[in-house]
């Protein structure tokens, strides 16, 4: 089995590089591929229109994220950082990077939000209330790097 750098969706999870970045990803989130293997669009639909929409991402797994007013990362990578004894997997991990970064798409910017339970959510918003739509199909930029995650 050939495991590449492009991001997808499989059973209800985001994978890059062979590994689960998210879990429970939502069914109306998609992926489509960027200019290159390591990077993707990512964005999802809703059954009602508005000027605003926070979509879920689904909830991290093994990874670390920074938003602009709040700093995050999960159990159990914190604690994997802290054990000097994990010297050897800190160094692997710290080789491979993904970055997830929101990004304007037509009127609508968008931005990304952490929950207390790991969840990333993105949110859409067009600053007016006559400005709606359903969907954001670019609304966030992924891209990996590194060795392996």
């Amino acid at each position: 089995m050939m495991i590449t750098a492009s991001p997808c969706i499989k059973d209800s999870c985001l994978m890059v590089r062979g590994k689960v970045v998210f879990t429970e990803v939502p069914q109306n989130v998609v992926v489509s591929l960027a200019s290159s293997d390591s990077s993707a669009f990512i964005g999802a639909t809703s059954t009602t229109q508005s000027s605003r929409h926070v979509f879920s991402l689904g909830f991290l797994e093994l990874c670390m994220w920074a938003a602009e007013n709040t700093s995050f990362m999960s159990v159990q990578i914190q604690n994997l950082l802290d054990d000097t004894a994990c010297w050897d997997i800190r160094k692997h991990l710290l080789h491979s990077f993904v970055a997830c970064i929101g990004r304007s798409e037509g009127q609508f910017r968008t931005s990304l939000q952490g929950t207390p339970e790991n969840e990333l959510q993105f949110c859409i918003e067009s600053g007016d209330a006559s400005v709606q739509t359903l969907q954001a199909h670019e609304a966030v930029f992924m891209n990996s790097w590194g060795q392996s995650i």
